[in-house]
């Protein structure tokens, strides 16, 4: 630590790339010509995964479409369902209705005797 209270941190030697006169750090790299061969290897398997994902991409896009139309169709049978649903005064009129035919029913059949009681 210095005086002024900072750390100096030394300052990492030049080298060279071993069978060059390439000193790091001080321009371009050497050419490596095997380098082209493996650059044009991982751009044409960028390309073959780019297709892969765009075709992905259109499947999923229609399995969207259709669950936006299945969403749509499924709405509408809800609203269709729901306005043949009787009203809250509906039913218990039919309920009391039904109740009440079934009392008279019983009430003529026992007036003509057809359950056998006398």
């Amino acid at each position: 630590m210095s005086s002024s209270g900072q750390y100096h941190r030394p300052v990492p030697p030049l080298t060279t790339v071993a069978g060059s006169d390439f000193v790091a750090g001080s321009g371009p790299p050497p050419h490596d010509p095997g380098m082209e061969a493996r650059v044009t290897a991982i751009e044409s398997r960028l390309d073959r995964i780019e297709v892969k994902i765009d075709k992905f991409d259109e499947r999923l896009r229609s399995v969207e479409t259709g669950i936006s139309a299945l969403d749509a169709k499924m709405t509408l049978l809800a609203e269709k369902i729901v306005s043949k649903l009787p009203s809250w005064w509906q039913m218990p009129t039919a309920a009391v209705g039904t109740i009440a035919a079934l009392g008279a029913l019983v009430a003529l059949a026992q007036r003509l005797h057809i359950f056998g009681a006398q």
